[in-house]
């Protein structure tokens, strides 16, 4: 696709060229606010439930045991 200029192109240095751009990709951190950040995607289960029981003052019982079952517990 061609477009002929109406006016003088002010803000390069080379005054005969112009772009076609297909594909612009914008690269930022989002911000710590949003519900869901790259960072949980890729981290494991285990570490997403590590996290949630620290974020609670809570600790992991990884052994099945009849007092247990696997759930977090309230750290002693």
């Amino acid at each position: 696709m061609f477009v002929r200029l109406t006016g003088p192109l002010l803000s390069t240095k080379q005054k005969d060229v112009e772009l076609n751009v297909e594909k612009v990709f914008v690269v930022s951190k989002a911000p710590p606010g949003l519900s869901f950040q790259v960072e949980d995607a890729t981290c494991s289960v285990d570490e997403k439930m590590r996290r949630l029981a620290l974020s609670r003052g809570l600790k992991m019982i990884r052994a099945r045991t009849a007092r247990s079952g696997g759930r977090l517990v309230k750290e002693k």
